[in-house]
């Protein structure tokens, strides 16, 4: 995985679990957080960006992309 200071795109695997919830895992860096619907993992996502990043510069959110995984179907969030 790449930890890269200047990342400018994230791409994140979000997997929608068989019981409800969802875990978001970063292809690209050391990002990874958990929720129980959409609109927590958004903060959550917000969040875990932030302090992976801290003072460094962060990619803006159209550069941050969610691949979902929900019921064997990809859908590009």
């Amino acid at each position: 995985m790449l930890n890269h200071p200047y990342l400018t795109e994230l791409i994140f695997e979000v997997i929608q679990g068989a019981k409800g919830g969802y875990t978001a895992s970063c292809l690209n860096a050391e990002i990874n957080t958990k929720a129980v619907n959409l609109e927590e993992l958004h903060s959550n996502l917000t969040d875990a960006i932030d302090d992976h990043f801290g003072d460094r510069p962060k990619p803006e959110p159209d550069e941050v992309h969610l691949l979902l995984f929900k019921d064997d179907a990809l859908v590009e969030a």
